[in-house]
């Protein structure tokens, strides 16, 4: 933290940002390049009581207009054989999570903890209405994980929770 109340160093971003920028800088880019740094943000928008209104945003078409908790879901795990064989087959197709090889389970934990205590919605459905549950048991998507099994009984507590 620097000398300032209102602003935070990033070394991300090797520079001073304001507090309120945090919503601008948390994008589901970051969290599918960097899933550390984007940790990081949480954090201190968590230590500095920011809300995060940028959680639950769902414009963006490179995520099938999903929000950021079931971005995570296309990022947690290894890749299953399914979305491998397609990659395989189609190695010029891009899409959300193509890039992330592994998140492992214990920071996707940590991430989704966090996301659900700063606002994100966990039963808020994407744009071909489906919801964070119904993306981790589809096991036939370019974008499936496996080797997630922890992660998604946590999201099936937290989920059953709200």
């Amino acid at each position: 933290m620097s000398d300032s109340q209102n602003t935070f160093y990033w070394s991300y971003s090797g520079q001073e940002h304001e507090l309120y920028d945090i919503n601008e800088l948390l994008t589901t880019g970051l969290l599918e390049e960097d899933p550390v740094e984007y940790y990081n943000l949480l954090t201190i928008a968590h230590d500095n009581g920011i809300k995060l209104t940028c959680l639950n945003d769902r414009s963006s078409k490179d995520t099938w207009f999903s929000p950021h908790i079931i971005c995570l879901s296309f990022l947690v795990g290894d890749r299953s054989e399914y979305s491998k064989s397609y990659l395989f087959d189609y190695p010029d197709t891009c899409f959300y999570g193509d890039k992330t090889i592994e998140l492992s389970e214990e920071l996707g934990m940590n991430i989704l903890k966090l996301q659900v205590s700063l606002g994100a919605d966990i039963k808020l459905k994407n744009y071909y209405e489906k919801d964070i549950i119904e993306i981790l048991e589809d096991k036939i998507s370019i974008n499936s994980r496996e080797n997630n099994l922890n992660f998604i009984e946590f999201v099936r507590r937290i989920y059953n929770e709200q």
